[in-house]
């Protein structure tokens, strides 16, 4: 009689919905997988992009010019 391998859990993707297996490389991080491939995770950070903490500026210093030298003479 043959043996039957007991169920590994599996957990929905975060955008695409399609089931994650368990596998042993996957063993270490598996609560921290949220998606199925690489592709689904840009997808949905670039619908939901996270967002900047209090004060921070992604586009840089806001109102600076950059400042020339002047050619001593």
């Amino acid at each position: 009689m043959a043996q039957h391998k007991p169920q590994n859990p599996t957990k929905p993707c975060k955008y695409c919905g399609e089931p994650i297996a368990w596998s042993r490389n996957l063993a270490p991080i598996w609560d921290g997988v949220m998606f199925c491939d690489n592709a689904c995770k840009r997808r949905y950070n670039r619908e939901n992009p996270p967002e900047a903490p209090e004060g921070f500026n992604l586009k840089g210093p806001a109102g600076q010019k950059k400042r020339r030298r002047l050619a001593a003479s």
